[in-house]
C-alpha cells in the first residue's frame, strides 16, 4: 500500500482519494469531469438510473426483458433459417431452429439457475425434528 492513498476523498469522505484525481476518489473524479466536459468527454451517460420499464415478471424473482417482438415465428431469430411448424419456442420468448434451441447457442436472456433454486426450494422443504425431552 503507498503512503499517497491515505487520505480520504475530499468530495465524499466515505473513500480514499488519489492525488492523480485531485484528491478525490474514483467515482467522484468521474462526475467532477463529467460536470465539466460533459457526458461525451467520459463516454458514460450522466443520467439518472431509472428501472427497466420494459422489463416483465415471471414466477417473482425472475425478470425477463422485452427486447423486439418476434412476429414471424416460422423463422429463427438468430439466423432467420426457415423452421415451418418444427422451430423450438425458447422460455425468452423467442423461436429457434435445431442449431440453436440450446439456451448457450443463442444468448438467452431467461434465467435458468434461479428457476432451478426456486424448483430445488419448493421440493425439498426444511425438517425440523422435534427436539426430544431429556429424563
Amino acid at each position: 500500500m503507498q503512503g499517497s492513498h491515505s487520505d480520504v476523498c475530499t468530495v465524499c469522505h466515505r473513500f480514499y482519494g488519489s492525488p492523480q484525481n485531485g484528491g478525490m476518489c474514483s467515482g467522484c473524479y468521474k462526475e467532477h469531469l463529467a460536470k465539466l466536459l460533459g457526458p461525451q468527454a467520459t463516454g458514460q451517460s450522466v443520467q439518472p438510473e431509472k428501472k427497466n420499464e420494459d422489463a416483465k415478471e415471471i414466477k417473482g424473482s425472475q425478470v425477463v426483458p422485452q427486447g423486439p417482438k418476434q412476429e414471424d415465428t416460422t423463422r429463427c431469430w438468430k439466423c432467420n433459417i426457415r423452421v415451418g411448424y418444427l422451430g423450438y419456442p425458447c422460455k425468452c420468448g423467442y423461436t429457434y431452429c435445431g442449431k440453436h434451441r440450446y439456451f448457450d447457442t443463442h444468448d438467452c436472456t431467461y434465467d435458468y439457475k434461479a428457476e432451478g433454486k426456486e424448483k430445488i426450494v419448493k421440493a425439498n422443504p426444511t425438517v425440523a425434528a422435534d427436539k426430544l425431552q431429556k429424563l
